[in-house]
């Protein structure tokens, strides 16, 4: 094993009992299963997307849907990511 960094994933799921499930929490759970070495995955279905410095420590954020009450706090975090080189994943096609 080398000395690498984990790599640090955010999970923002839809739901904990169908796609959001099966499309985000199941694989995410399994990848940290297997790769622990390698990943830190960590599952907050209600991030607070106007705390911009909570993500700081993600390299990758993965939102499935990415509807919100508040879409412009939510599109100023995404706008935030690009800026911080935070890598950003939507699955959106459920919608």
């Amino acid at each position: 094993m080398t000395n690498m960094r984990k790599i640090n994933v955010l999970v923002v799921p839809s739901d904990t009992f169908g796609v959001g499930l099966y499309r985000s929490v199941s694989p995410h759970t399994q990848l940290d299963k297997l790769y622990g070495e390698e990943f830190n995955v960590e599952i907050n279905h209600q991030p607070n997307w106007g705390d911009l410095q909570s993500f700081d420590k993600f390299d990758i954020i993965h939102v499935h849907k990415g509807v919100y009450p508040n879409m412009v706090e939510f599109w100023n975090a995404l706008e935030y990511f690009k800026l911080n080189n935070i890598t950003t994943i939507m699955d959106i096609d459920d919608n």
